[in-house]
């Protein structure tokens, strides 16, 4: 048998099963006696309903994952396609001849492409290819905002903060 012991200095008046606010249960011990098979018994079915809510969770995600009718596929497939004209326009619209490259929209491109579920090593190839145009746009965004004062460009978008490097020395 196990014994749990504890103390009450102010339980007077209170029956079994009764909740008390915690301004009253504070300082109070409490006493219960089982039976270690009783405790054992316990855990066992502690341990059962866990399992049960883990399974139950697990064909819960299971469910919002499903694709009845189709439209998470086709939304995957349009992302794919998209991510064609993307690389399309990285490798043809070099930020030396286009002015206001969407750097942002880029970015969010980077930071949310690993959340696709068929995510693969060519599309940690993509994204490489991605932060690596983005630090040319800055580049040549410093250079313009240099030989143009009055262009916030630089400001508003390619301060190198979303770029994860180090923002340009003061002069």
């Amino acid at each position: 048998m196990v014994e749990l012991s504890a103390r009450s200095d102010s339980l007077s008046g209170m029956t079994t099963g009764s909740t008390a606010p915690a301004s009253v249960t504070e300082g109070i011990d409490a006493s219960v006696t089982i039976k270690l098979s009783k405790l054992d018994e316990l855990r066992g079915a502690n341990a059962v309903a866990n399992d049960r809510i883990a399974e139950l969770e697990k064909q819960l995600i299971e469910e919002k994952q499903r694709d009845r009718t189709g439209e998470i596929a086709r939304l995957r497939e349009l992302l794919r396609d998209t991510f064609i004209v993307v690389r399309f326009a990285v490798a043809n619209l070099p930020p030396e001849t286009t002015k206001m490259w969407p750097s942002l929209a880029l970015k969010s491109i980077v930071d949310k492409l690993p959340l696709m579920p068929d995510f693969n090593v060519d599309d940690q190839a993509f994204i490489n290819e991605l932060k690596q145009f983005r630090r040319e746009i800055y580049e040549i965004d410093r250079i313009r905002a240099a030989r143009d004062e009055n262009d916030t460009r630089l400001k508003e978008v390619s301060d190198g903060i979303d770029l994860d490097l180090p923002p340009p020395a003061s002069e």
